[in-house]
């Protein structure tokens, strides 16, 4: 399968207590179905793990966060 567009694309600095929609898009090739390794497979489990990082010194919040 292949990440097509992802929130981790980008920095994205998200405050204290904030909540915001952070969507995936991901293409799975419908030849898996086909493929020796792969058409057993039934389920697709994503997992993304947040990190605590230093904010660059140049960042700039986009206009729409600081609306939120």
């Amino acid at each position: 399968f292949t990440k097509i567009d992802c929130f981790c694309f980008e920095l994205q600095v998200l405050q204290p207590g904030e909540t915001v929609l952070m969507p995936v898009t991901y293409f799975v090739d419908p030849d898996i179905l086909d493929d020796r390794d792969g058409r057993g497979t039934h389920t697709i489990t994503l997992s993304y793990t947040f990190h605590p990082t230093d904010i660059p010194a140049d960042y700039v919040a986009p206009e729409s966060a600081m609306t939120n």
